[in-house]
């Protein structure tokens, strides 16, 4: 299992009038996260492109558990799911780095696409099995 934290400051832009997130905010904080998570690991979007590949979203699920507020900052913590099928899966975790709590979870599921024909790769690219096996994942 390999994982990326970060933390990001709440922005003042990011909450509504009672001071908290707004929960369409929590999905940007993944994407900081998968982006983290592809600069550490050589897995972001145009390491991929340059694969010939891009990655769309066909799912996100989110799960609020506490709300984060102006002035605190989100640690957003990233997993990458190993999986057989053709895609990239993330499982996330934004915790309070104030209060120490757990404030939301999620999953998203990426497909590989050709970029101009917009075809899916239905077989997992080579490239992400070498990725698999230089980062030791069976």
């Amino acid at each position: 299992m390999i994982i990326n934290k970060i933390e990001v400051p709440i922005r003042f832009s990011e909450v509504d009038s009672l001071r908290v997130i707004w929960h369409g905010h929590y999905v940007r904080y993944f994407e900081d996260g998968r982006e983290a998570f592809g600069k550490q690991y050589q897995l972001g979007y145009l390491d991929v492109y340059e694969q010939g590949f891009a990655v769309p979203l066909i799912d996100l699920q989110v799960n609020f558990k506490k709300v984060l507020e102006y002035g605190d900052s989100a640690i957003i913590e990233t997993t990458f799911v190993n999986t057989p099928a053709a895609k990239l899966i993330f499982d996330y975790k934004i915790l309070s780095a104030k209060h120490g709590y757990l404030a939301c979870t999620g999953r998203t599921t990426q497909v590989f696409m050709n970029p101009h024909n917009k075809e899916l790769h239905i077989t997992t690219p080579d490239f992400l099995n070498d990725w698999k096996a230089k980062w030791g994942i069976e």
